[in-house]
């Protein structure tokens, strides 16, 4: 485990605020990197666009602070998307522009949270549709040097990729080391598991953290 929960910081319980206050606060308090929720009013990224990174890069440069990593909003968005429909290509068209905006704003990763996913489906089928759409989305992210990392969500979130049992047969089928992985806090307590456990059964692989807080949505 090479990440410190505790001190991570994320702008995502600040989405009330405008991005200049949070910056400022995190600033104040001399942190100086941490994870960018791409949400809005902070940051709008959909399928057609993703101008606004130039904007917040250029915030982030005049506070020297560093986005570690982006962490895209759900919004309509899904990786369970069936390929053959619109939804599937429009989800594949804004996790692209995702990892554009996570390039500009000088993100190294970029953290997809499995959610939408149609819950009438077989968990087999949403788990294979995620596993494609991921494998079609590193082509870009090793394109434009960013990191993707899949990792788990709740149930109230997501149809599946709850546990790590999930996020391991997801990982298994895409079959590349360069995708990493990372727990959501929360799906972790959910799913009885244990950074321990994570930790045994991923060896010497990194794992990353999502700390996500309790009460907000993806």
């Amino acid at each position: 485990m090479t990440v410190d929960e505790e001190k991570i910081f994320y702008n995502e319980p600040y989405l009330g605020q405008p991005l200049d206050s949070f910056l400022s606060s995190q600033e104040a308090e001399n942190v100086a990197h941490f994870f960018f929720y791409a949400g809005m009013p902070h940051l709008l990224v959909n399928h057609h666009d993703y101008s606004e990174a130039e904007t917040v890069r250029e915030k982030l440069e005049e506070r020297h602070l560093r986005a570690d990593a982006m962490i895209p909003a759900g919004y309509g968005y899904s990786i369970f998307a069936d390929p053959q429909t619109e939804l599937y290509r429009a989800s594949k068209a804004y996790y692209e522009n995702c990892i554009r905006a996570a390039k500009i704003i000088g993100s190294k990763r970029l953290f997809i949270c499995p959610c939408n996913g149609i819950l009438s489906k077989r968990r087999d089928e949403n788990l294979k549709n995620a596993a494609r759409m991921v494998q079609e989305l590193l082509p870009a992210a090793g394109e434009q040097k960013v990191q993707l990392a899949l990792g788990t969500n709740t149930r109230g979130n997501s149809a599946a990729i709850n546990t790590l049992n999930e996020l391991y047969y997801v990982y298994k089928i895409i079959n590349d080391e360069s995708l990493g992985i990372f727990y959501d806090v929360l799906a972790l307590e959910e799913a009885g598991e244990t950074p321990e456990m994570w930790k045994d059964a991923w060896g010497e692989k990194e794992i990353y953290i999502y700390p996500r807080q309790r009460g907000r949505q993806e």
